[in-house]
């Protein structure tokens, strides 16, 4: 009795997985990598646009700490701007070295205007803006901002700000 049974539902040994498991095991995959490239995508280009804006705000950084310093190559005179355009910054007088990618100096305008003096109770100190500009994807992308400084002088050298420097 028992042998009729066997020989009706032979056990069948499996060593490995079906093609068809193969395949839904691909699927699964394939569609999670559907679902992940755009974020992929999309945080590599966040990731780019961060270091750029990074590499802008250390030149930023820079140019603020030399209009503080007072050092006369960046003290805009009233109403006539200093301006470094692209490819500029590597070749002027102001000691920046040309490095690689983002850090590059040549990649950036910078741009610094007299806003006017200020004077508070008995002191008094000139404003600047400065602009950063780069290029982004075909298009400009600036960042600036305002610094207090010693006026320009004819001699070059602004006066010392007590406390500041």
């Amino acid at each position: 009795m028992k042998s009729s049974k066997l020989a009706a539902n032979p056990v069948i040994l499996r060593k490995g997985i079906s093609i068809i498991e193969v395949i839904m095991a691909v699927s699964v995959i394939a569609i999670m990598f559907a679902v992940l490239t755009p974020a992929l995508i999309d945080n590599s280009k966040r990731t780019a646009q961060t270091g750029e804006l990074i590499q802008a705000s250390l030149m930023l950084n820079y140019f603020v700490r030399q209009v503080v310093g007072g050092n006369s190559l960046v003290l805009a005179k009233d109403n006539t701007p200093i301006s470094w355009n692209y490819g500029a910054l590597s070749s002027s007088a102001l000691g920046l070295s040309t490095e690689k990618d983002l850090g590059n100096p040549n990649l950036y305008k910078v741009t610094v205007s007299n806003q006017g003096e200020i004077t508070v109770l008995t002191a008094s100190a000139t404003q600047y803006q400065i602009d950063i500009c780069f290029q982004r994807a075909g298009d400009e992308t600036c960042i600036n901002a305002k610094t207090l400084g010693p006026a320009s002088t004819a001699t070059g050298m602004g006066r010392v700000l007590p406390g500041i420097n």
